[in-house]
């Protein structure tokens, strides 16, 4: 990454930084992709990566319509405009905004996570260190609210980051300082819980047994500072 990238662009003008990734503008794209077309950079490898793709035997480390293990890509191509919003609050934590499209990564954070207001009827809300100058507020789903937890997911789904609440997200986050979402998951239950079930005894088979569970919660979205 150094040699390709942070040594070409200038340390002083990345944005942003990952294990694989650099984020500068638009303009130094611009001269960083001449430096590799220029001389001709090619992807590292070795000689015997080109028996199985013969690509290798003439690819540069960026071309804007190929792309092989070890080359770098634009994850920004659709999205080119003069006017644009960039946020990152941590590492895999950024969105990049423009003309009302929007592209994000928020580690642990899918599309489909839906902000909520807490002001939600199956949202329990108990204060903690009541009294104290740590007062803590501890958010959780009320007991007995699952098919309400359930059906509220499944109607209003136009309060999911990914339905154009991408940089609203975002900016609370970064005003705010944090937030409160409604996530799912799928687990599948392939072991018996119970001890020393022999086969053919039915009667004692978990009753949950290869089955499919969808579990909801709520996560708290509260970066370091």
């Amino acid at each position: 990454m150094f040699e390709n990238s942070y040594s070409k662009v200038g340390l002083d003008q990345l944005l942003y930084t990952d294990t694989d990734a650099s984020k500068f503008r638009y303009s130094r794209f611009i001269d960083w992709k001449n430096w590799v077309d220029t001389n001709n950079i090619q992807v590292p490898h070795w000689e015997e990566v080109e028996l199985k793709d013969e690509r290798y035997k003439n690819h540069k480390i960026y071309e804007s319509d190929s792309k092989v293990f070890g080359s770098f890509e634009d994850e920004l191509e659709d999205l080119v405009g003069e006017k644009y919003i960039f946020y990152c609050l941590e590492k895999k934590s950024w969105l990049y905004a423009v003309d009302n499209k929007a592209k994000f990564r928020f580690k642990g954070l899918n599309d489909n996570a839906q902000i909520l207001t807490l002001n939600e009827d199956f949202v329990n809300k108990k204060i903690v260190n009541k009294g104290k100058v740590n007062e803590e507020i501890k958010i959780n789903i009320k007991k007995g609210y699952e098919e309400a937890v359930h059906n509220f997911y499944i109607n209003n789904k136009s309060n999911s980051i990914g339905c154009g609440n991408e940089v609203k997200f975002f900016e609370q986050i970064y005003s705010v300082g944090d937030a409160y979402l409604l996530c799912n998951s799928f687990r599948k239950i392939v072991k018996n819980s119970l001890r020393n079930v022999e086969v053919g005894e039915d009667d004692r088979y978990n009753t949950l047994m290869n089955s499919i569970q969808v579990n909801y919660m709520i996560k708290h979205i509260n970066p370091k500072k």
